[in-house]
């Protein structure tokens, strides 16, 4: 089974303003989870928050990265 995953990203500055943002949407083999790793050509992302949509069926996780 397959997973529709969407990933929005929020990158922070060093004074926690919200610097950047967006999304993508993936498919993993497994449901996500709070503290999750993934990894990609970019680098590192951990998920930090998993929502369950009802109507869309698939998984909004929230993933941030300071700079």
């Amino acid at each position: 089974m397959e997973y529709k995953v969407n990933l929005a990203l929020t990158i922070w500055d060093a004074e926690h303003k919200k610097f950047m943002g967006g999304s993508k949407e993936v498919t993993l083999p497994f449901p996500p989870y709070e503290g999750l790793v993934l990894s990609e050509r970019e680098g590192w992302y951990r998920i930090n928050q998993v929502t369950w949509s009802m109507a869309e069926r698939c998984f909004y996780c929230k993933i941030e990265i300071e700079e």
